[in-house]
């Protein structure tokens, strides 16, 4: 989790320790032991708080600017 971190705001922080316990449940090499779907649904993680519609927009619109900025940086100028 370190490594998924490291580009993240917070590092490690950024990702809640329900959805890293899901996401080890859900990878883990014991096939037998992994969740069932209903279990899945159960999970706190699965049923924590969900982004609105205007949260998720206010995001990918910030998200689409940076990456507007990186391309016109990366993009020399010319006459």
């Amino acid at each position: 989790w370190k490594y998924h971190g490291q580009n993240q705001p917070g590092g490690i922080e950024f990702f809640s320790k329900s959805f890293i316990d899901l996401i080890n449940w859900l990878f883990n090499f014991d096939h037998t032991t992994r969740p069932s779907l209903s279990e899945i649904k159960e999970h706190e993680w699965y049923n924590g708080p969900v982004a609105t519609k205007d949260e998720i927009t206010e995001e990918f619109t910030k998200r689409q600017a940076m990456l507007d900025q990186c391309s016109d940086d990366a993009v020399p100028e010319t006459d």
